[in-house]
């Protein structure tokens, strides 16, 4: 179960869709705890993570970079892994977030590919079901039998990712209104137990196909596939780094329901 927290770091660009689906690029995003932005190199007081420059190291990656730069990009996120006082999110904001186990990551919201989305473009033209991929660079320190990532951590992670592509379709979201992430009065919205907004996981199912090799640069996709009024069904994978838009590559699959959290409602 996962209700996401977004204090994150933008990076906007531009974008040509095939399709005319009227959405424009994200405007990077100023962090209202920090006086730091979305820039690379990224000093790693801005984010947290291990890697001071995630950006910088993914693009040192011929298979990550050429993600990177794909014009169907709509924003790309570093994600801030600083601890909250509350424990909000300390899974991955301290045990996924050191070398031995999660030393970089990169979230990257894009338009679905042609064949993804055929028929099914969104809940209107102006805002589109898009896609949320997630670069990974994983360590040792993730393993259940020796060099290969624990089952759970896919779960895990896959549970974050669609959580992230589910929250875009709530009335907190301000992806398609292009100002980032929205905040009240300067904290992070998500300090609680659990908030009266966004997105909540009702149910995941996960099928392993193969496992990972560890250590390992990992690609997590999500997608939303429908949205019938709170709910959200969405759908997710797993790709190995040197085949990520193959078949053969997927890892893992997973489907699963969100619930949009709205004012006051109860699950």
């Amino acid at each position: 179960m996962s209700n996401l927290s977004l204090n994150h770091h933008w990076t906007s660009h531009a974008r040509t869709d095939p399709d005319d689906i009227s959405i424009e690029p994200l405007t990077p995003y100023t962090n209202t705890n920090k006086s730091s932005t979305m820039s690379s190199p990224n000093p790693s007081s801005s984010h947290n993570q291990p890697n001071p420059d995630p950006i910088a190291h993914f693009h040192s990656i011929p298979w990550c970079r050429s993600l990177l730069s794909s014009p169907s990009i709509l924003g790309t996120i570093v994600p801030d892994r600083t601890p909250q006082s509350s424990t909000e999110s300390q899974l991955v904001r301290v045990t996924l977030n050191i070398p031995d186990t999660v030393k970089a990551c990169v979230t990257i919201f894009r338009m679905p590919s042609k064949a993804d989305r055929a028929g099914n473009v969104g809940e209107t033209k102006e805002k589109p079901f898009v896609e949320v991929n997630c670069l990974l660079d994983v360590g040792d320190g993730l393993a259940g039998r020796p060099h290969v990532m624990h089952g759970g951590v896919f779960s895990v992670v896959l549970d974050q990712v669609l959580s992230t592509v589910a929250y875009q379709h709530s009335s907190e979201s301000d992806l398609f209104s292009c100002r980032g992430v929205r905040r009240a009065g300067g904290t992070d919205k998500t300090d609680g137990i659990l908030a009266d907004y966004g997105a909540i996981t009702a149910y995941l199912n996960v099928q392993w196909k193969k496992p990972l090799v560890t250590p390992a640069v990992t690609l997590c996709k999500g997608r939303v596939v429908k949205k019938e009024g709170r709910k959200v069904f969405v759908k997710g994978a797993f790709y190995d780094s040197e085949g990520a838009v193959l078949a053969e590559a997927v890892l893992a699959e997973a489907e699963g329901l969100w619930i949009l959290l709205t004012g006051k409602a109860k699950l």
